[in-house]
């Protein structure tokens, strides 16, 4: 538990990802962790009924009739889905507040690092139909770095990879600000369709995103020559005959599969470093790189960035939460880390 809020108070902290939407409550800690995703009903010209929400929502994805309609309203980071997000953090913080009444608390909100001025609009403008008064954004890098404990307001330099779902995120701190930052539109959700892709063009088989997903947490790694003989078995949709159809599927695979989009997030992490003034470069050869977000539970990526870039590369111990965990330090102490506020 962060510090001590408010009994009296809700005042939460959202971190709302591409693929996962954390909600941290000041009196019980993370009480949401389920995909950012919606199923609506979409009969006729009535207006769309929510069907189901989060997790509930995320396993109807290739199974619903036509008239259900399942929404991923938060695209590369940002709200791409003004309505249907707002319909979702309404159901979040309902459920993890207990709250019958969604009205009369303060929000801190981690956001893409570099976000536009609209883009920053309809964040605080989805979390106050959610029922918030008052709405504070911070980039979600920054956010990393102050859940996992590092001392950003020190006049030394913090270098933080956080990949989501939707986006890569690299961002040098140094005394409260961000010095340099670089984003790319790769992360879990792209790599996810590369293993879908490579394993209809290897074995005709058409697999779904959940599946993908599933693969990549159980035998995906960044390793170029991973060691091992741990396979997987495969549903999917034979091409050719049109009949499921089970294959085996191996870790060497998995990593030939997402080659493209780990290169891409390496050449990331260079295009940071090689812009850095010396000093600062001096202060990353020495404390390193801080991996967050979900994709840094790719096995073996922080050992090929640090093999790659020859710097040391730590992981955090939920590297998911720590975003929504800085987020909630800031709403604890909002003197204090006033200069993170965005708004």
């Amino acid at each position: 538990m962060l510090g001590h809020f408010n009994i009296f108070s809700d005042r939460l902290a959202i971190d709302p990802g591409t693929d996962r939407t954390l909600l941290y409550n000041a009196k019980n800690g993370i009480v949401i962790n389920e995909p950012s995703v919606i199923a609506v009903s979409v009969n006729g010209n009535s207006r769309p009924q929510i069907v189901a929400v989060g997790e509930a929502a995320s396993n109807m994805q290739g199974k619903t009739p036509a008239q259900i309609e399942v929404v991923h309203p938060i695209r590369n980071g940002v709200i791409a889905n003004l309505e249907a997000t707002g319909a979702m953090l309404k159901h979040f913080i309902k459920a993890g507040c207990k709250r019958r009444i969604l009205s009369g608390f303060e929000a801190v909100i981690a956001v893409p690092s570099g976000i536009t001025h609209v883009e920053m609009e309809a964040a605080i403008e989805v979390v106050k139909s959610a029922g918030a008064d008052r709405v504070f954004l911070i980039e979600g890098p920054v956010a990393g770095a102050l859940g996992a404990g590092l001392p950003i307001t020190e006049p030394t330099c913090n270098m933080v990879v956080d990949i989501g779902g939707g986006t890569t995120e690299v961002a040098v701190i140094s005394l409260g600000g961000v010095v340099s930052r670089r984003s790319v539109r790769v992360a879990g959700g792209r790599m996810n369709t590369a293993i879908t892709n490579f394993i209809r063009r290897k074995y005709d088989l058409l697999i779904g995103n959940l599946s993908a997903e599933k693969i990549k947490i159980t035998i995906g790694t960044a390793c170029r020559n991973p060691k091992g003989k741990k396979t997987l078995k495969v549903k999917g949709h034979d091409l050719t005959t049109g009949m499921p159809r089970v294959i085996q599927i191996g870790p060497k695979e998995i990593r030939e599969a997402i080659s493209v989009e780990i290169g891409a997030i390496l050449q990331t992490v260079r295009s940071v470093l090689e812009d850095l003034p010396p000093e600062l470069a001096s202060d990353v050869l020495d404390k390193g790189i801080l991996l967050t977000g979900g994709g840094a539970l790719l096995h073996d990526l922080d050992q090929l960035i640090s093999e790659q870039i020859g710097l040391p590369v730590s992981v955090p111990k939920n590297p998911s939460s720590t975003v929504v965990q800085g987020a909630a330090r800031v709403l604890e102490n909002m003197d204090g880390f006033n200069q993170f506020v965005l708004n």
